[in-house]
């Protein structure tokens, strides 16, 4: 392996595309798990429905997927 090449020279461009991979990873990971929450019929407190019925979460849980679904596509 030759450590003199551009490739190995310059790797601070690759950074930001690194940094990005992991914050999506991150947050698709924190979307399953509180899709998985909302899903098993946990209900808030003071909350008139459990969490997989309410309207509310289930359209927040659908744009914060389509947020992680465009990051993706951008990526």
């Amino acid at each position: 392996m030759r450590t003199g090449s551009a490739l190995y020279q310059d790797w601070r461009h690759l950074q930001p595309v690194l940094l990005g991979i992991v914050c999506l990873g991150i947050a698709e990971g924190a979307l399953s798990d509180v899709a998985d929450l909302a899903h098993s019929g946990r209900q808030q407190l003071r909350a008139p429905v459990p969490m997989r019925d309410s309207e509310r979460v289930q359209g927040e849980l659908g744009r914060i997927e389509a947020d992680v679904r465009a990051a993706r596509a951008a990526m």
